[in-house]
């Protein structure tokens, strides 16, 4: 299976003229600009970002084409794999064409926790953290939690009920958003967030 990658601006223009809004799957194209520019500022350096194709199209392009914003939102809309564990892939680098070329980055799951009210507070979380290794096999990549619930989360009592032994991944982040704040961190294996201005994160 290949990754195709491509960089903030490319996915940005497509959200512009293509997207359907948060409220549908490209909520993950949305979390894709908001990690490329965490790991952006994190490791000091541009980052791009990465999408597992289908099989079936890992060979359909030549290895590196021009950017043509109707082939990559044919890309983007019908040739993702998404039943793949990684969702996207952010890496260190830059990129002027399409390619696929091997990176080194960080692959991460998506989830939204919390969209049920009733099953949105740190019990619930714990619940559903422990049973992870019944869905998911044994990964190097990262969950990522987009925690929409306003309730609040206890996250030292997670660490305390944490499934080290049989959690299928590697860490868990987890971002949660107000009008005054962004939250990105990570609570497993270790505890710790940034708070960032959500209009330098949220802005496409």
């Amino acid at each position: 299976m290949e990754t195709v990658f491509f960089d903030e601006k490319t996915i940005r223009t497509f959200l512009r003229l293509y997207g359907r809004g948060s409220k549908s799957k490209d909520y993950e194209f949305l979390v894709a600009i908001i990690l490329n520019r965490f790991f952006t500022d994190i490791w000091n350096k541009p980052c791009i970002i990465g999408f597992k194709l289908k099989n079936k199209y890992a060979y359909s392009l030549s290895r590196k084409e021009s950017t043509n914003i109707i082939k990559i939102a044919n890309i983007l809309k019908k040739q993702i794999d998404e039943d793949d564990p990684i969702d996207l892939i952010v890496a260190p680098g830059t990129i002027g064409s399409i390619t696929y070329r091997i990176k080194k980055g960080i692959g991460f799951q998506l989830k939204r926790f919390g969209t049920n009210s009733d099953k949105s507070d740190t019990n619930f979380l714990i619940e559903y953290l422990n049973n992870l290794y019944k869905k998911y096999a044994k990964t190097n990549a990262s969950l990522f939690l987009i925690l929409d619930t306003g309730k609040r989360i206890n996250f030292k009592k997670i660490q305390k009920y944490f499934p080290i032994k049989n959690f299928p991944f590697e860490r868990v982040m987890f971002m949660a958003v107000s009008e005054k704040q962004l939250i990105i961190g990570e609570f497993w294996p270790n505890l710790g967030m940034n708070k960032y201005n959500p209009k330098k994160f949220l802005k496409v």
